[in-house]
């Protein structure tokens, strides 16, 4: 975690790039912060970011049962009570720091699979694959929505983000701290076809960096509705509900206003 921490303080000096995309989130999420605060937020987040990394490789290459002592768990039973009555589970996961080190404990403790973005360097998604694949008892590939669709109507619980930019395609424009975003439309059409539960999945690491927390929602209710764009800010809702119990935790570095209403501009 020491040597995260000083790749995080590293990366906010040289990944100007990434440091610049996290900047412009916040500035468009959080207005009302001042500069100095902001900026504060950006640096924690670059040291979140570097611990996370080091997270990352712990969860692809030791066994979850050497870090198990280290996490709490709230809700469980709600996944057993899906497993117990056969039916699938819409894992609703968020692109948080912690997300790898947490999937791997969490498959410990319930078989469950997740759904990945295939990267374009073969080496990282080799890697990502190969690191995902040891602990999840399956890992499907984002395009595949068969498959997924398959799995949930078998009763497999899936992990699925639904909180980053997919394109004009697939998505609407509702408010995400208030800002028009894209977000994707697939979330409510997936969780209808497959009839699966919708559990949110949200985990944070906690202060002193050496211990972590896994909180799991109940099923949603009234979800998914007749019209995508109320699902689809429920949605953001939830994820905004996520982001600030811990916003220094959150993938800030992903372009998330990068697809924009007719006639705007990207900010970045």
């Amino acid at each position: 975690m020491a040597l995260g921490k000083g790749i995080g303080h590293l990366a906010y000096y040289l990944a100007r790039g990434r440091r610049h995309i996290a900047e412009v989130n916040l500035k468009q999420c959080f207005p009302s912060k001042s500069d100095r605060e902001r900026q504060a937020l950006v640096r924690q987040n670059m040291v979140a970011l570097g611990m996370g990394l080091m997270e990352t490789a712990t969860a692809w290459l030791r066994s979850p049962e050497s870090f198990a002592h280290r996490f709490s768990i709230e809700g469980l039973h709600h996944l057993e009570s899906a497993v117990n009555k056969g039916q699938g589970v819409l894992l609703l996961g968020f692109h948080f720091t912690t997300m790898d080190l947490a999937a791997a404990y969490l498959a410990t403790l319930i078989p469950m699979g997740a759904m990945y973005r295939k990267n374009k360097n073969p080496v990282i998604d080799y890697m990502m694959f190969k690191g995902r694949a040891r602990n999840l008892n399956h890992v499907i590939e984002r395009e595949d929505i068969k498959g997924l669709i398959k799995t949930l109507r078998q009763g497999g619980i899936v992990w699925y983000g639904p909180d980053q930019d997919y394109g004009r395609k697939y998505s609407v424009f509702v408010p995400f701290f208030d800002v028009e975003t894209a977000t994707i439309k697939a979330t409510a059409r997936i969780a209808r076809m497959s009839k699966a539960q919708v559990i949110v999945f949200r985990h944070y690491r906690q202060a002193g960096d050496k211990a972590y927390t896994i909180q799991l929602s109940g099923p949603l209710e009234d979800y998914p509705c007749d019209d995508p764009a109320t699902d689809a800010r429920r949605i953001n809702s939830l994820v905004e509900e996520a982001v600030l119990m811990q916003p220094e935790q959150y993938w800030w570095i992903h372009r998330r206003f990068k697809t924009r209403p007719a006639g705007q501009e990207r900010p970045y």
